[in-house]
């Protein structure tokens, strides 16, 4: 039965977390985005919401370009390592070795082990609230071939997706489900090579989260 709360709440996990990447003035940066979206096929449009405070924010408006990338779950310590720092302080992709490779058409930072990745112009943004509503035209678009199928289904065998479940604020632990056959459940902590791994409900196969 669903009853009236108090305050809003956001709902929309599980979810896959998009790592937005953008260079400008010589410098590179990587965010985590919990809120994105494909909104178009003709013509290819892709929105991410961020907030006036990230430091992406500036630099995605100075470059009028971004790229999308979603991430295997071997590679959750960059998810959490973009979500949790600033670029302000430190240079995330010095600062974890993660390789990039300039962009076919925009130059902007491509991680070559993502498993899809959209290189995107700028072409709106709307202010809502306290995000801003990027919306940007794909120019191109990557695939690894290994770990999707040519109709871009995951191919179990060879990747295993992390879905945010969202962040236990008590413990300051971000919670994800390791998507594979397996269907792990994992508690990340904030200070890294802590984490718990745990049997988490099955999840169908046909399950929306895809």
């Amino acid at each position: 039965m669903l009853t009236r709360q108090m305050g809003i709440f956001p709902y929309g996990y599980p979810s896959q977390i998009a790592i937005i990447t953008v260079e400008w003035g010589g410098r590179k940066n990587m965010m985590a985005a919990g809120w994105h979206s494909m909104l178009s096929m003709n013509p290819p449009l892709y929105g991410v919401a961020v907030s006036e405070e990230r430091y992406s924010y500036s630099m995605i408006r100075k470059a009028e370009a971004f790229a999308v990338h979603f991430l295997p779950a071997e590679k959750i310590e960059w998810i959490e390592l973009a979500g949790r720092n600033s670029g302000r302080e430190a240079d995330k992709f010095q600062k974890a070795s993660i390789p990039s490779e300039p962009g076919a058409e925009t130059g902007m930072p491509i991680i070559p082990l993502a498993h899809v990745a959209y290189e995107c112009r700028v072409k709106e943004v709307y202010p809502l609230g306290d995000h801003h509503w990027f919306v940007g035209e794909i120019l191109a678009a990557y695939k690894d071939e290994e770990k999707l199928d040519p109709m871009g289904f995951p191919v179990w065998e060879n990747v295993t997706l992390p879905l945010y479940l969202g962040k236990d604020m008590e413990r300051n632990k971000d919670r994800y489900i390791l998507l594979n056959k397996e269907r792990n459940e994992v508690e990340w902590d904030a200070i890294p090579d802590q984490r718990n791994v745990r049997e988490a409900v099955p999840h169908s196969s046909g399950s929306s989260a895809l």
